[in-house]
């Protein structure tokens, strides 16, 4: 819970606009994904990609759209892992 709380106190940052920096905020939002009570989005605003991520799915941008999702499900299931190994 104080991880959590912790969190709400980062400052957002911005991150460059280009495929390997929207795959990498895919990747945390899935991270974020994976634990309770952290929302994927809240990690995106952080990394500065909410409105990127919006924008390329309201434009319907595949190319961000498919390394954003990439990302998240890369991180996601890296989430899952870990904690899988942690209470196994």
């Amino acid at each position: 819970a104080g991880a959590s709380f912790s969190a709400t106190l980062l400052k957002p940052v911005k991150l460059p606009d280009n495929h390997f920096f929207t795959f990498l905020s895919g990747f945390i939002s899935g991270l974020g994904s994976g634990i309770p009570g952290i929302s994927g989005a809240f990690w995106l605003y952080l990394t500065g990609k909410f409105e990127t991520v919006l924008f390329a799915f309201n434009q319907l941008k595949i190319s961000s759209i498919l390394s954003f999702s990439l990302g998240a499900v890369a991180g996601f299931s890296t989430m899952c892992r870990i904690i899988s190994r942690i209470f196994t």
